[in-house]
């Protein structure tokens, strides 16, 4: 069992299939949030219509997906043997808390812009907010060496979406207190 790691998770894989699982579930959430931000940036410029819900339904799936890696990759047989290890391990409980995080975020804000709940805009900036902080004090797992390394990945992500948080925030904000103000602008 590696270091750091109270949770026997032997009963479903070895050590080196949960760092290869996590680093597959890594890779793809990864692979899902460079098309946000892409599709987020053509919006900005005015390339991709404002009005459409691409980026936020990425988000959505994002969230949904982590969610459904964590919980359901073993079969649903086996819920809630993995459902009692993800609650014991603090890892994957902030890995759940992301899922729902991420899931209540791209919902806001597709209902935002298909409803108009202008209040639901800050979905997303709070959502980043609360997952920079998460990163910030996330839990590792592996040898002393791989948790350090980690720790700073994490920390430098954990600070960048809380400045990104910030940004759409200003942006949200300003935009609308001024009418002038583009709010189809570069953050949102």
């Amino acid at each position: 069992m590696d270091k750091h790691q109270g949770v026997d998770w032997s009963a479903l894989h070895t050590v080196e299939e949960m760092r290869q699982l996590s680093n597959l579930g890594h890779w793809i959430e990864g692979g899902l949030f460079g098309p946000i931000g892409i599709i987020a940036l053509l919006q900005g410029f005015g390339i991709i219509r404002n009005s459409m819900v691409l980026w936020q339904s990425i988000v959505l799936a994002a969230g949904i997906f982590l969610a459904s890696y964590l919980l359901l990759h073993h079969g649903i047989a086996k819920v809630p043997l993995v459902w009692s290890l993800v609650l014991k391990d603090p890892q994957q409980r902030q890995h759940l808390l992301i899922a729902l995080l991420l899931s209540l975020a791209g919902l806001a804000e597709i209902l935002s812009k298909v409803k108009n709940i202008p209040a639901l805009d800050y979905g997303w900036p709070l959502a980043l907010l609360a997952i920079g902080v998460l990163f910030l004090v996330h839990e590792q797992h592996g040898s002393n060496e791989a948790i350090e390394w980690a720790q700073r990945i994490h920390k430098y992500l954990g600070i960048l979406l809380i400045l990104v948080s910030l940004a759409f925030t200003l942006n949200i904000f300003f935009a609308n207190r001024y009418p002038g103000f583009p709010s189809d602008g570069l953050f949102y």
